[in-house]
């Protein structure tokens, strides 16, 4: 397969809201982006949630991504959702059971 998967957020209309990047093979979120305009509305959520099962679904018992210094709404949505900074200043880690409960957030 692929090194990667990507994941999209769309309308039932077909207008894109987000997506999501994921490498398997390195156990990493790569991207996690939402549009403008539809940030808080569960959309980065449920991307989130679906990278996960994605990620376990492929074999991955944890997972990392890299956050961008200064970006403090997206520590707290990533903390809120229950990944926790790692030793890195902007790496957030999900051990395994936060990825086996990616789909219970609403």
């Amino acid at each position: 397969g692929l090194p990667w998967e990507t994941l999209v957020a769309v309308t039932d209309e077909g207008a894109l809201q987000g997506i999501a990047v994921i490498k398997p093979n390195e156990s990493e979120v790569e991207q996690l982006f939402v549009r403008e305009g539809v940030q808080g509305t569960g959309v980065g959520k449920r991307l989130l949630a679906a990278a996960e099962r994605a990620l376990v679904q492929s074999g991955c018992r944890d997972a990392h991504l890299y956050a961008v210094v200064g970006n403090d709404a997206a520590h707290r949505f990533y903390e809120r959702n229950g990944w926790r900074r790692n030793a890195r200043p902007v790496e957030y880690k999900a051990e395994a059971g936060v990825l086996a409960d990616g789909d219970g957030r609403k």
